[in-house]
């Protein structure tokens, strides 16, 4: 039964991991929705393109998968990860365009240059910083929306991505340690069209 269910929303329910094992059971699964859940391992689901395991802690993505998952929309807002590098090996990123990781407690985003198919990004109210906004720039090529709002982001770090994201439309920077000189090098963005600049030092 319900061989052809395609959408599924389960947040906030009592699901475990014995519970989602059973997902197993659905072949045509496109979209699960697990935020709010106990759930901190999935089954390998190869049809899957769209998961939400927001304020979830992850063990493991998924259980003994054979191979990488296609998905094309992630979302872990608020979530811990107990191994992001394993957790996001698991993935065929080719395909993956939309990721968002705010509110997360990631201190290393390293696994960010594995994903340059990415045209939207949150990191907002995470960790980002100066220091680690390499991958981004890395990975700007296709961005067009990103959010570093209330992240540790200086004029530094957006200075490190002018030149990097050439389709970037969309750019949240509001609460952070951002100064005037930010004009400059958003200037150098050339498909900008709309800027969050709110709660910030700009005069």
């Amino acid at each position: 039964g319900l061989t052809k269910l395609e959408h599924l929303d389960l947040w906030g329910t009592e699901i475990s991991n014995k519970g989602a094992a059973n997902l197993k059971g659905f072949p045509s699964l496109s979209f699960i929705n697990l935020a709010w859940t106990k759930v901190t391992v999935l089954p390998c689901l190869s049809s899957l393109k769209c998961l939400n395991l927001s304020n979830c802690t992850v063990d493991s993505m998924f259980d003994g998968y054979e191979a990488k998952v296609p998905l094309s929309r992630l979302i872990f807002a608020g979530s811990m990860f107990n191994n992001p590098l394993e957790n996001f090996s698991c993935l065929d990123t080719e395909h993956l365009y939309f990721l968002d990781i705010s509110c997360s407690s990631f201190h290393d985003f390293c696994f960010l240059n594995e994903m340059s198919k990415l045209t939207y990004l949150d990191l907002s109210s995470g960790n980002m910083s100066d220091a680690m906004i390499d991958p981004v720039a890395a990975i700007g090529a296709n961005l067009r929306n990103l959010n570093l709002g209330n992240t540790r982001v200086t004029t530094v770090g957006v200075a490190a991505l002018a030149g990097a994201v050439p389709k970037l439309e969309t750019l949240s920077l509001s609460r952070t340690c951002i100064d005037d000189a930010v004009f400059y090098y958003l200037g150098m963005m050339p498909a900008l069209c709309m800027v969050n600049l709110s709660n910030t030092s700009i005069k």
